[in-house]
């Protein structure tokens, strides 16, 4: 043995692989993707087995699906699961007091850190939900206890940033690819939805992740969906065709945004009535329950509801009425507080839209009407995309559902413009949504977390017009007229702050110009401190809406120290950002 291989050596050696290899990294995503498929596949197992044991649902059949479940059971079933999944959440938050971030916000705030047990907690309460019969499906709880995985493998063999955010991704990956039997979908979701970027370099491990999934839950009991589509028409009839893709791609982008201001508004309601939140859970299943009365269709994810619209025909008014009907039980399951996704029963929503405008224009002879399943899965993956904020991932779903590569190019076209609609008159996917109703920064998964360190001295222009609060607004504008600058900072005798004034306004409004000046400012009580970074910036001026906020020392002495512009601020996030991806 050479000399220079001491113990000492062999010990840096091995904790340099452990750390900083990529061969470990490869392995690593693998066993990830291979996690997040076994637990999606057995926490669907799980819910199935829910499902029987309350409402004797077949393991052959779902409960959204032809089986007609004991209403009165179902009805027990809601009300209870209900009370308990809130009465859990409240448990939790008194005595537990851990915030649990999902895998987009652990990879843009905290370098792809999650908590282990928080996210069995929430995996369990989307069991329990989906099992009790609520309008959620499981992909909320596969994905983040999936990615929970690769956070802990990357913090106990301590891997670096990248590679824990990476991590995220793989167990993401590979839940999704499980649970639909679609690999390249879940490789497109981790890049999109948890990483929010790709590169060659991270191609390997989140594929090698999704195939996993794929497998491991294939050999388990893995459940993917089939659809049987004329591959003959696909493809065929390009510019009806394509006209139907932008038609229904812009007609799901609008529900979706029902969809997602529904449950906010929901919530918002909630939160003024000041109900605990096990009562408002409780509400919740009983008003589940009721609509299980009209509909037995609208419980759970939906599975196999959509088996059953493509399986058997179905009028128009029907399936609008059940499109109808399922909004508002997802509205009131997510609402209320019941725990899960709607990965899933998006995806029965746009089949239910798909199918109802799609009986409307093939039966006025614009398509054949052996275009009709094409023409839902086109719109199961507008409205997915909507939803989730995963535009290729649905595109790819659809052609993997279906078997047919042919169909990616229609489907694009109805997801880009569902995606565009939900950005311009939403700004949010639901997934996004959720974290800005929380009070988060994140707006993707993007990693942010470098905003922080950014200080405010970094980003303020420290040149601003100053003028004491005494001052009148002749002698402001004697020495400001107007249009030479858009602010004067007013401030007291020891240099505090104390608003801003506008020149230009009060040249145009101001009656008497031997009046104070203090009569026209504004943002007296908006501002920044030095001990702030980039982040809070960001933050506070999409808060506040305003184009620039004043920066003093500190809130106890508001001397002023100068002024950040949102042009500025964010021309210096996106050459900060441009920098880091360049490293």
């Amino acid at each position: 043995m050479p000399r220079w291989f001491t113990q000492g050596a062999a010990a840096r050696l091995l904790r340099r692989f452990i750390t900083e290899s990529r061969l470990l990294g490869l392995i690593l995503a693998c066993l990830t993707g291979a996690a997040g498929g076994l637990i999606a596949s057995y926490m669907g197992l799980a819910a199935m087995a829910l499902h029987w044991w309350f409402f004797g649902v077949p393991f052959t059949e779902r409960l959204s699906g032809d089986f007609v479940p004991d209403l009165g059971m179902v009805a027990i079933c809601l009300v209870a699961g209900g009370f308990l999944v809130g009465l859990s959440n409240r448990i939790w938050r008194l005595y537990v007091k851990l915030d649990i971030a999902d895998p987009i916000e652990a990879n843009a705030l905290y370098g792809g850190r999650m908590t282990f047990r928080g996210s069995l907690f929430v995996a369990g309460q989307a069991i329990a939900s989906n099992g009790v019969g609520a309008s959620v499906g499981l992909e909320g709880g596969f994905t983040q206890l999936g990615s929970a995985v690769g956070s802990w493998l990357g913090r106990v063999l301590k891997r670096p940033r990248e590679d824990m955010r990476l991590l995220v991704a793989c167990g993401a990956a590979g839940a999704i690819a499980g649970a639909f039997d679609a690999p390249v979908a879940g490789l497109a979701y981790g890049f999109e939805l948890v990483l929010a970027a790709y590169s060659p370099l991270v191609l390997a491990p989140v594929a090698l992740a999704a195939i996993c999934g794929k497998y491991a839950a294939a050999f388990s009991a893995g459940h993917g969906y089939h659809i049987i589509i004329n591959s003959g028409l696909v493809g065929a009839n390009a510019a009806p065709a394509g006209a139907w893709s932008i038609g229904i791609g812009i007609a799901c982008g609008l529900l979706a945004i029902g969809l997602m201001r529904g449950v906010t508004w929901l919530e918002h309601l909630i939160q003024l009535t000041r109900l605990p939140r096990f009562v408002a859970t409780t509400l919740g299943g009983a008003a589940m329950a009721g609509m299980a009365l009209i509909s037995s269709h609208v419980l759970g994810a939906g599975h196999g509801a959509i088996d059953v619209i493509f399986a058997e025909p179905q009028t128009a008014s029907v399936l609008a009425g059940l499109l109808l009907l399922k909004i508002a039980a997802c509205v009131i399951s997510i609402g209320c507080g019941f725990r899960g996704g709607l990965f899933s029963a998006s995806l029965y929503l746009g089949a239910l839209a798909g199918g109802a405008a799609g009986l409307l224009v093939t039966g006025a002879g614009f398509m054949q009407p052996e275009a009709l399943a094409m023409m839902m899965v086109i719109a199961m993956a507008a409205f997915g995309a909507a939803v989730v904020g995963t535009p290729l991932a649905m595109a790819i779903l659809a052609a993997e559902m279906t078997g047919q590569v042919g169909i990616i190019p229609d489907a694009l076209l109805a997801v880009i413009a569902a995606t565009l609609v939900v950005r311009a008159l939403f700004g949010y996917s639901f997934s996004i949504w959720r974290l800005h109703v929380r009070g988060s920064p994140a707006r993707s998964a993007e990693d942010i977390a470098w905003a922080r360190t950014i200080q405010m001295k970094e980003i303020m222009r420290p040149d601003v017009h100053k003028a004491p609060d005494t001052i009148t607004c002749a002698e402001l504008l004697a020495l400001h007229p107007p249009g030479s600058t858009k602010r004067v900072v007013l401030t007291d005798a020891a240099g505090r702050y104390r608003g801003l004034c506008d020149p230009s306004e009060i040249a145009f409004s101001a009656k008497d110009m031997s009046a104070p000046a203090e009569g026209f400012a504004k943002q007296k009580d908006e501002f920044l401190t030095l001990a702030q970074s980039l982040d809070d910036a960001l933050h506070w001026l999409e808060k506040l809406g305003r184009e620039s906020v004043i920066v003093v020392r500190s809130e106890s002495d508001p001397q002023v120290m100068g002024v950040v512009t949102e042009s500025y601020v964010l021309k210096r996030y996106a050459q900060e950002l441009e920098r880091r991806k360049a490293a």
